[in-house]
């Protein structure tokens, strides 16, 4: 994921959360906001009760490589990803079914429905 493609600022992190919609997951929780224009653009929220350094960086490894090969691109969206204190990261396919299912759901995935 390119620097152009991530969110990085508390700002923008604050106003999609506070002006976007919603999808809620076991593990995962999507935060979206719809633009006019442009490429999307990721921010991953990992929070400390997840666990130390090593295991908070695990999943953001993990949800960016989910990212790569799911997520639209060309899809003019802001997208955040929180990872619930619940993510495990030993579940990896069922992590990966889950943010599937939420990124169809929002209708940013390259994933089509059968």
């Amino acid at each position: 994921m390119k620097k152009a493609d991530r969110i990085l600022k508390h700002e923008e992190f604050a106003q999609i959360a506070k002006k976007g919609q919603r999808y809620h997951g076991k593990n995962i929780a999507l935060h979206y906001l719809v633009r006019k224009d442009g490429r999307a653009r990721v921010g991953i929220t990992v929070s400390k009760k997840n666990g130390n350094a090593v295991t908070r960086n695990l999943i953001k490894r993990q949800i960016r490589s989910i990212l790569d090969e799911n997520l639209v691109m060309d899809t003019p969206i802001d997208l955040i990803v929180l990872a619930r204190y619940s993510y495990d990261t030993e579940k990896f396919r069922a992590n990966k079914d889950e943010l599937v299912g939420g990124l169809k759901a929002i209708g940013a995935s390259k994933i089509e429905e059968v």
